[in-house]
């Protein structure tokens, strides 16, 4: 497994998201029923842990595990 994936993994699962066992297409607020402001939080931890300050149009897209993992992988190197 990757290591970007495993992180994301861990950060998932403070959040009680076990990426194992959702679909990676599933919407954090709208299949989840994840509050915006949970959401926004664990967006502010991926930044954080993985040191990166996505622009506001791409973090806007970070609505699924799939729609995160995307970036992360084409934007750490």
């Amino acid at each position: 497994m990757n290591t970007i994936d495993e992180r994301l993994r861990s950060i998932l699962n403070t959040f009680e998201i076990d990426a194992r066992l959702i679909p990676e297409e599933a919407l954090f607020c709208d299949d989840l029923g994840m509050p915006f402001g949970q959401l926004s939080k664990l967006v502010r931890k991926i930044e954080r842990d993985f040191d990166v300050k996505a622009p506001q149009q791409a973090r806007q897209k970070w609505n699924s595990i799939a729609s995160i993992r995307s970036y992360l992988h084409n934007h750490i190197h």
